[in-house]
């Protein structure tokens, strides 16, 4: 499971056909039991079975399935063996599994556990079984579209349950005549109670609720055992090396396909998400880029437009001041327009005047055809006559331009 914890449903085909599922939550100390099923025997047959207790459990995708069938007719045994990499060690138990059947077939498919002893030796326990008898079972499961874990013989708990410590194994569901111990089976007594240490180890690693009932373990046990084997494959415990699964290529899982399909999608959701949050942003900054930009034009538009009449204002005012602070040889500004007046003809009518430190610039108006300008103004004290234009405006009237220069003062 990509998010949250994982869930394992183990179901088990009994010899006279019944049906148990067991769905357990796999946490880090311990599972929890959350649903537990059973089915009496069908007379139409596996495939309604497992059908209808899957809907019973709830099977999904992401649960961890695991189906031990007694069907099968394998053999489950027990070996030791040298350390060796796992390619080796399938081909040694390969070798070694022949000894053990007790039908003529060969290269029959095995599941395996190998967990290192102390003596630097590989303790296995296999389970091997022909391959013409899985061939209805992985008809049925491929009809149902399920895609198991692995399909175990629950005995294969032996090894994550302590070994030959467990005590004494009777699994009637699967082999009602012999019960196995010490790593070797043998014929059950009637009467004699077994599972004792069993289904107190099984206590310590699931725990099961009140409401499933104090009996639960003598109706589920074989289911217990293979949840008990998928949730030590599932947290990989220490010591536990190199499981292998009986299922073939075209009905294992295809979680890790799903997961990154999965992780695909959420990613790209996720890029599209932030990124249509970026494009809206950089859109709201653009908006109000725009319109400070257009604020900071209208600013400068009137900031400029306010200089420049800063400006025209600060030339009028040096320009008044320069006139009013304008002295005609140590005279005031009046008096000496007075004097000019004065030394003009009566005829003539000043109509612009301009002062400056180097004299006086005059537009006069006249209607007489020639008036004597220079010899009028000669008298005019402190100034002098620099420049003349006379030019005619009209028929009777005649416009003057004259410069008067300032003359330095004598000492």
């Amino acid at each position: 499971m990509l998010f949250g914890v994982q869930e394992c449903v183990a179901i088990t085909i009994a010899a006279d056909g019944s049906v148990r599922g067991l769905r357990c939550v796999i946490r880090h100390r311990n599972a929890v039991v959350t649903a537990a099923e059973t089915l009496p025997p069908d007379r139409d047959g596996l495939a309604p079975q497992l059908k209808k207790i899957g809907a019973l459990l709830g099977v999904r995708r992401d649960h961890i399935l695991v189906i031990g069938s007694a069907d099968c007719r394998g053999v489950f045994f027990r070996t030791e063996l040298p350390e060796m990499p796992k390619h080796e060690l399938e081909n040694a138990l390969a070798l070694e599994a022949p000894r053990h059947l007790l039908y003529g077939g060969e290269n029959a498919p095995m599941a395996f556990w190998a967990k290192s002893a102390d003596n630097g030796r590989f303790t296995c326990w296999v389970w091997t079984a022909p391959a013409e008898q899985f061939a209805p079972l992985w008809q049925i499961l491929n009809d149902l579209r399920w895609r198991p874990d692995a399909v175990l013989s629950p005995y294969f708990a032996a090894a994550p349950l302590g070994g030959g410590n467990a005590g004494s194994m009777y699994i009637p569901d699967f082999d009602p005549d012999f019960f196995w111990e010490n790593g070797s089976f043998h014929p059950q007594t009637e009467g004699v109670p077994r599972n004792i240490e069993l289904k107190k180890r099984l206590g310590q690693e699931i725990s099961v609720p009140e409401k499933f009932g104090a009996d639960f373990w003598n109706r589920y046990l074989a289911c217990g055992m293979l949840c008990c084997c998928m949730r030590h494959d599932a947290q990989q415990d220490a010591g536990i090396r190199d499981f292998d699964t009986l299922l073939p290529v075209e009905l294992r899982p295809r979680r890790l396909r799903a997961h990154l399909r999965f992780t695909v999608i959420l990613l790209t959701a996720c890029a599209l998400y932030y990124g249509g949050r970026m494009v809206m942003a950089m859109g709201r900054h653009y908006v109000q880029y725009s319109q400070l930009s257009g604020s900071i034009r209208q600013l400068k538009s009137r900031t400029g437009a306010l200089q420049r009449k800063l400006r025209s204002r600060e030339k009028m005012q040096k320009e008044m001041v320069r006139i009013l602070e304008q002295y005609s040889s140590g005279q005031e500004l009046l008096p000496l327009l007075a004097q000019l007046s004065e030394s003009l003809p009566a005829s003539v009518l000043a109509s612009n005047l301009k002062l400056s430190d180097s004299g006086i610039d005059l537009t006069l108006h006249t209607t007489q055809e020639n008036v004597d300008l220079a010899d009028t103004l000669r008298k005019f004290p402190s100034f002098k006559v620099g420049t003349l234009q006379n030019r005619k405006v009209s028929d009777t009237l005649n416009m003057v331009t004259l410069r008067l220069k300032r003359e330095p003062v004598r000492k």
